[in-house]
């Protein structure tokens, strides 16, 4: 996507699924994830501990990994 980071809702990941999500904006601005609306229950979502503004005019690329209840969240800034 080419809109900046704000608080994004994760709808719909699955037990064992794995996701992508590649961002790239003119600004400076930090991702939030929530889960509203998943299959089964609700996910305890977890980033890791260096995360932050994106870099702008760089990409960003999120990876999700859905164990269970819970969604594991890596990135890799400034590509």
């Amino acid at each position: 996507t080419t809109q900046n980071c704000q608080a994004f809702t994760l709808n719909k990941m699955s037990d064992g699924g794995s996701y992508t999500l590649a961002i790239k904006n003119p600004n400076s601005t930090t991702c939030s994830f929530s889960d509203t609306n998943t299959v089964g229950a609700t996910l305890t979502v977890h980033l890791p501990p260096d995360h932050q503004a994106t870099i702008p005019n760089k990409h960003t690329i999120y990876s999700f990994m859905v164990i269970g209840t819970d969604v594991y969240i890596s990135w890799i800034p400034g590509i």
